[in-house]
């Protein structure tokens, strides 16, 4: 199909011009004998590799020329298309060297987040006479060798990078400023604008890697906590205090004014540099000429290493390419949209430019992304949501350093952009239309629970006690989740598409009535907080009119649940851990299989009809645990299996292969993180950000102070199964995060800093070996598994992370382990 419409595309250009005549030599071309070679163009710092053709005895052809000039010219071609970039890499990396006798040298590595704050560090530190010396300007062979051999999880790209970066610096025994970047600051009214778990994570990563390699971060780590929501003292005192153990001669007020300044020169540069765009956008919109709209985050648009220059060589073929960040663009605009809790920082910036670039006639983008990129897995979706009916090429970058396949599609897609100029629309298609969902009022309907753990139909009993009509998701099946695929791009969270796939086969058998997802949401940084928005895209593809969804988070005060419910609700989780930890501490050991089965069976059943009662179960769980002591087991002591992760797929069977059955059939004991504990935690972020005296991560809404009453909740219940889990207590939360804290900042919050805490823990209680349980491409799993490479040598302890796709069943590592 390409080579016919290549023909067809020349065959139209051809036929355009008088006179003039094809030159392609057809079958003869075949018996023509041919020489290739391969050099490097050093006119400039791209480095081109230049391929020649060359006919015996006749014309050599060539090409790779990145600026776009002619082999037989001897001078790199001025690319006048490319000046804006131009422009803004001169003031990116302008120099900035100290006013006085430097006191010393930091370094700086141009890796992920500094492509976007470089001006401002560099600026900071020439204020304080502190010299700021760079990595390599784009990543090049040597640091991509640097990442590979050190880097032991699978992050994306630009994070890998990132090691090689400043390995770089770290090896000429500079002390290397690389900041813990949390929020961008509140830039719409209702989501915080937080950097990526990657990014946030960022400098715990490469200290795990110093530390696993026999290297001490602290003399080479520079690691300051900056949050943009904070005031500028606040920010400046953290800098300080990270900055005082290596250069003792600095003052606090000296390098909170110093901050401060440096924020101020940033804020103007940026301005201008987007003043500078918009006088492009502005030409290229009167000249009705194409312009490419380069979306994505800083350093795909500008680390050549990593972009294999495309930027360039786009425009290079003719065409002015604008980059977001001198765009003009109105985040803000996105709290009265579908994408008001869209809370990734450049997530916000992207969605809010292409819904400028979807308005203006002439501005196309090409949206350069990474394999792996968590944000970018559903920010995508969203993208070719808003730009249906208009053109947009998405590129995914890796880790290979050929351009060759990148450039036809880049070819093929300004064909498809000239046909678009000529009145050749793409189709007529609509993006979703624009709600501001935390003020949507629910249509009353049957509200479907997901089952995120064996005790959701505990979940749904609750809701029936309040007056709802409520149901339990059966377990996904490999059905449910060949359905959810279709609608997903693939990279998407395992729970999202089992979630999605099941609830549609659910409803089609009651297909005359009116249907909620129970889908709880999250102010990020993790995906979760973005599955409802993929999800009523979903619907709309289907034209479900009768379908909406329940989305209970801090920030629109649980929207429909009232109080007394919430707190009854927190009752069936609690029921719901204390069942399955009651069941897994006893199973093993019975002496007749299926006795636990069939008690479980029969204590389910008991207890929907206490919650359909609303009555308290404590007392019944009591008497469950006297009934479930009684069942004959043997007294001796199995392998015990820590189980911690990411929340969904370690309580969910069909997500992760029923990983507790494959423990206990090969001879172990499974002991999983309860689901309560996320609820105590986050009791404690509110706590801890309120000593900070910086602000409420929970200030919008109903504050989770209500529920401070979940910190003692477990008492209870802890006392009502002390006969079977008299030796199986869950730490408190302060010592959990306590070991958390040894290997990630408190700030970034999310399930990494509960996952590496809880293992420690269960190795500190005599667990065997620790199972870390994450969707496949999990940020936060992927976070925890880079640091477990240091935490189970320290421990010496098996710890496994299983990265689970829904399609192939990756249980036999740990059944492996067991069998040993």
């Amino acid at each position: 199909m390409g080579c016919i419409g290549a023909a067809l595309v020349a065959l139209e250009e051809v036929s355009a011009k008088k006179d003039s005549k094809s030159a392609f030599r057809g079958a003869e071309s075949a018996t023509i004998e041919v020489t290739s070679r391969t050099e490097t163009c050093k006119l400039c710092s791209n480095f081109c590799r230049i391929n020649h053709i060359s006919e015996k005895g006749g014309r050599e052809s060539s090409w790779g020329y990145g600026c776009g000039r002619d082999a037989e010219t001897t001078t790199r071609r001025e690319i006048k298309e490319f000046e804006l970039i131009k422009k803004r890499n001169s003031s990116f990396f302008k120099s900035m060297l100290p006013e006085k006798e430097p006191i010393g040298k930091v370094g700086i590595p141009l890796a992920v987040s500094s492509w976007t704050f470089l001006p401002l560090w560099r600026k900071m530190f020439s204020l304080l006479n502190i010299e700021s010396v760079l990595s390599a300007p784009s990543t090049n062979a040597e640091i991509k060798g640097l990442s590979s051999k050190y880097s032991a999880s699978d992050f994306c790209f630009p994070v890998k990078t990132s090691i090689g970066h400043t390995l770089e610096l770290a090896n000429k025994n500079i002390p290397v400023f690389y900041p813990t970047l949390i929020s961008a600051g509140d830039n719409v009214k209702t989501a915080i604008s937080f950097f990526c778990p990657y990014v946030q994570s960022n400098p715990s990563i490469i200290s795990t890697v110093m530390e696993k390699n026999g290297m001490d971060p602290k003399t080479k780590i520079i690691d300051p906590v900056i949050d943009f929501r904070m005031s500028d003292d606040k920010n400046g005192t953290l800098i300080f205090k990270a900055l005082e153990p290596f250069f003792p001669e600095l003052k606090e007020k000296q390098v909170r004014k110093a901050w401060k300044e440096a924020r101020d020169y940033f804020r103007k540069e940026t301005e201008r540099l987007i003043d500078e765009g918009e006088a492009m956008l502005e030409n290229a919109k009167n000249a009705k000429k194409p312009l490419f709209l380069l979306v994505g985050r800083p350093y795909n648009l500008y680390d050549k290493g990593i972009n294999l220059g495309l930027p360039e060589t786009i425009a290079g073929m003719g065409f002015d390419v604008l980059p977001i960040d001198m765009m003009k663009i109105n985040v803000g605009g996105l709290a009265d949209t579908n994408y008001w809790n869209l809370f990734w920082n450049y997530g916000q910036k992207i969605i809010a430019a292409l819904k400028k670039a979807k308005n203006e006639e002439n501005v196309f983008p090409i949206y350069l992304t990474n394999f792996s990129c968590g944000p970018d897995s559903f920010i995508l979706s969203f993208a070719e949501n808003e730009m249906k009916g208009k053109p947009m090429l998405i590129l995914e970058l890796d880790e290979h350093s050929s351009d060759g396949g990148y450039l036809t599609r880049v070819e093929a897609f300004i064909d498809v952009v000239k046909s678009y100029m000529k009145g050749v629309k793409e189709s007529d298609e609509h993006p979703l239309p624009d709600i501001y969902l935390a003020d949507k009022k629910l249509k009353a309907g049957k509200i479907w629970i997901p089952p995120m753990h064996f005790g959701s139909p505990l979940f749904a009993a609750a809701f029936r006690g309040f007056g709802y009509d409520a149901a339990a998701i059966p377990l996904e099946t490999k059905h449910d989740f060949m359905t959810g695929k279709r609608f997903t791009r693939g990279q998407e969270c395992l729970p999202m598409i089992l979630t999605l796939g099941a609830f549609l086969n659910c409803i089609k058998k009651e297909p005359g009535r009116q249907h909620t997802l129970f889908m709880p949401s999250s102010e990020g940084p993790c995906r979760l907080g973005q599955y409802n928005m993929l999800e009523r895209i979903a619907f709309e593809k289907l034209g479900l009119d009768n379908v909406d969804i329940l989305a209970p988070s801090s920030i629109n005060s649980y929207q429909g649940i009232e109080e007394q419910l919430r707190r009854y609700l927190m009752h069936s989780v609690v029921t719901s851990d204390a069942l399955m930890k009651m069941t897994t501490r006893t199973r093993p050991y019975e002496k007749t299989k299926g006795d636990v089965d069939a008690f479980l069976e029969k204590a389910m059943r008991t207890l929907e009809k206490v919650f359909e009662q609303k009555k308290n179960p404590v007392p019944v769980i009591e008497e469950l645990a006297s009934e479930l002591s009684r069942i004959p087991r043997y007294n001796e002591k199995k392998p015990l299996v820590g189980i911690v992760g990411e929340i969904y797929v370690r309580s969910n069977a069909c997500a992760n292969e029923n990983l507790i059955r494959v423990i206990e059939e090969n001879g172990g004991e499974a002991w999983l993180a309860p689901l309560f504990e996320w609820l105590i935690y986050t009791v404690w972020v509110q706590d801890f950000m309120a000593k900070q005296k910086a602000f409420s991560l929970f200030g919008r809404g109903e504050s989770l102070i209500k529920n401070l009453f979940v910190s003692h909740i477990d008492e209870s219940y802890c006392k009502a199964t002390e006969k079977i889990l008299a030796d199986r207590h869950e730490p408190s939360i302060k010592e959990t995060l306590n070991e958390g804290m040894k290997y990630l900042h408190p700030e970034f919050v999310g399930e990494a800093i509960l996952t590496v805490g809880r293992a420690v823990m269960f190795a500190k209680q005599g667990a065997s070996m620790i199972v870390n349980v994450s969707p496949f491409g999990c940020m936060h799993g992927t976070i925890t598994d880079s640091i477990f490479q240091e935490v189970k040598s320290t421990y010496n302890i098996p710890i496994v992370s299983q990265f689970y796709d829904g399609d192939i069943d990756i249980n036999g590592k740990v059944a492996d382990i067991l069998k040993r």
